[in-house]
């Protein structure tokens, strides 16, 4: 099993539907950037804000051909929030920016 992280959670607008999304961050763990987190059509088990998630290795993968990587997520075993710990640890605070 492996335990990603969801470390940055924004809304961004679909401007043709004009709906809210929300648009998942993790740690790209060769890089230690950020990375968007995405879900296949198939995935049942999503989630809805700051989690751990965990998958199975053959679950996702990480494409890196494009000009920014993307962690694609086939099927989620579980979820785990957070609580108290992403709060002490400063993960709801992260900016690459600073």
């Amino acid at each position: 099993m492996k335990i990603i992280k969801i470390v940055k959670v924004e809304m961004k607008k679909n401007h043709q539907t004009n709906q809210d999304f929300p648009v998942f961050k993790i740690v790209d763990p060769k890089t230690n950037k950020l990375i968007d987190l995405r879900f296949t059509k198939g995935c049942k088990n999503k989630p809805e804000g700051h989690c751990n998630l965990i998958l199975n290795p053959e679950d996702f993968n990480i494409d890196r051909s494009g000009l920014y990587p993307i962690c694609y997520v086939k099927n989620v075993v579980s979820i785990e929030p957070f609580g108290k710990a992403a709060k002490d640890e400063g993960f709801e605070d992260y900016n690459p920016e600073k």
